[in-house]
């Protein structure tokens, strides 16, 4: 009987031993997700996730990050930070209200934070918060931004900490995937007739890619080279904030 149980108690660790090498070759086949990919944000509560392929709360060039109750594209210029909300269904919303702040904190450590607070601009189409910040010669991923709001519309949610990266807003541009037509405007591919696809793209520097710019005319402040060219842009547009969004 005793060695009954010593010999099943040895099956068992080798049956253990042989899942744990299993477990441990399975997790390093799996491809190790790349810096930059969006985070899934939180379900809606009526229905499914957003989708990075059919955002429409992405129309100002900025990054879009999903909380419980509300949806924010928070887009970085060269002189000013802007924060729109939209509601789960991705429509505008009216952030009148509310009120917050924007602090930027840097990957180099010995480069001072930037901090301001956010204000209220209303044209009477459309309403926003936005910060005055020079933003002109950070990099695309150089800082972390952090963004607090206060007094949201919503039943549960009315105060929120957002953090992303930092990166430029982008430009929309329409291509056509075939033929490498570009467009300002949506329409048909003059060449081969099919739809042209909206892409986001930014002026940068062939030798400096992390150096972006929404300006046309601008030189890389790196090395001063003319003209930033239009380049696609290959970073996400969406992220969650259960976590920390990745920097590339």
């Amino acid at each position: 009987m005793n060695t009954l149980c010593k010999g099943g108690s040895a099956a068992a660790f080798a049956i253990a031993a042989l899942l744990s090498v299993a477990a441990a070759r399975s997790a390093a086949d799996d491809p190790v997700k790349p810096a930059g990919r969006a985070v899934t944000p939180p379900p809606a509560p009526g229905g499914g996730a957003l989708d990075e392929k059919d955002l429409s709360a992405e129309i100002h060039g900025g990054l879009v990050t999903a909380t419980k109750e509300h949806v924010f594209e928070i887009a970085f210029h060269h002189d000013r930070i802007e924060v729109y909300l939209y509601d789960r269904e991705q429509a505008r919303a009216s952030i009148q209200g509310a009120a917050g702040s924007v602090a930027l904190v840097f990957r180099d450590k010995q480069r001072t934070g930037m901090h301001a607070d956010l204000a209220l601009v209303d044209t009477h189409f459309r309403d926003w918060l936005s910060a005055r910040m020079d933003l002109s010669r950070i990099e695309h991923g150089a800082a972390r931004a952090f963004v607090r709001l206060a007094g949201l519309p919503g039943k549960e949610e009315t105060n929120v900490v957002l953090e992303v990266p930092f990166q430029i807003a982008r430009i929309a541009k329409y291509v056509c995937a075939k033929d490498k037509v570009v467009a300002d405007e949506p329409g048909y591919c003059p060449k081969c007739s099919s739809l042209l696809i909206r892409r986001r793209h930014y002026l940068g520097c062939a030798l400096h890619p992390l150096v972006a710019s929404e300006v046309v005319g601008d030189n890389c402040w790196k090395c001063g080279k003319l003209p930033l060219r239009l380049l696609e842009d290959k970073y996400p547009t969406l992220f969650g904030t259960g976590g920390r969004p990745p920097i590339d």
